[in-house]
């Protein structure tokens, strides 16, 4: 689970978060990401992990 976990971190900074700042303000991927991650924490927390 962890190496997945990894890869899928750095498929999003390798190549998500530099097409989503060609499209919109830097604050705004900042956000998303921020978003992102709270609600990954918030459904982990529900599921026990």
């Amino acid at each position: 689970m962890g190496f997945a976990a990894g890869a899928m971190t750095f498929l999003v900074v390798d190549d998500l978060i530099p097409d989503a700042l060609e499209n919109t303000s830097k604050t705004r991927v900042a956000a998303a990401f921020m978003a992102g991650v709270v609600s990954m924490i918030i459904l982990g927390r529900l599921v026990g992990l």
